[in-house]
């Protein structure tokens, strides 16, 4: 079976507000860098270019934090910046960039995920990604990667 066209959302629209004061209006939360190295956003985008490297990629912020955020990034991910009309949270998110994906390339397998975590080691982080895609792909559904919940 043919590896399937993948494509990466990263959700970079959060407030950051339990991060103040590394978070301020100038500074979105996934421009603070946990390690000293790597900022938030940037780590995720290590993350996630050895599962998929020719993945395309959406970064999904809001209006007030683009300009911060595009300035972080490196100028072949400027075109990877989508800005929501309108900040209404995880599904919106989702389905605006589900809508323009299908629009590029309905058979996609789209994965979806935060820009404000940190993960080290990423090497389990890895494989279930890749098992995640390949069954997406496979049957043509929805999968989810993530740690059981031990309360709501």
């Amino acid at each position: 079976m043919a590896r399937p066209g993948v494509a990466f959302v990263i959700m970079a629209g959060g407030k950051g507000e339990r991060l103040w004061p590394l978070v301020r209006a100038t500074v979105p939360k996934v421009c603070v860098s946990v390690d000293g190295v790597h900022t938030l956003l940037g780590a995720t985008l290590e993350r996630l270019r050895p599962v998929a490297p020719s993945a395309e990629v959406l970064i999904v912020t809001t209006a007030s934090q683009r300009h911060a955020i595009r300035r972080m990034l490196p100028a072949r991910e400027h075109r990877s910046l989508v800005v929501e009309p309108q900040p209404k949270n995880t599904a919106a998110c989702v389905a605006l960039s589900a809508a323009l994906l299908a629009q590029r390339d309905p058979t996609l397998v789209m994965g979806v995920g935060p820009a404000d975590h940190w993960l080290k080691p990423v090497g389990a982080f890895h494989r279930a990604l890749r098992a995640a895609i390949e069954l997406a792909h496979e049957r043509e559904q929805i999968v989810t990667v993530g740690i059981p919940p031990t309360r709501p």
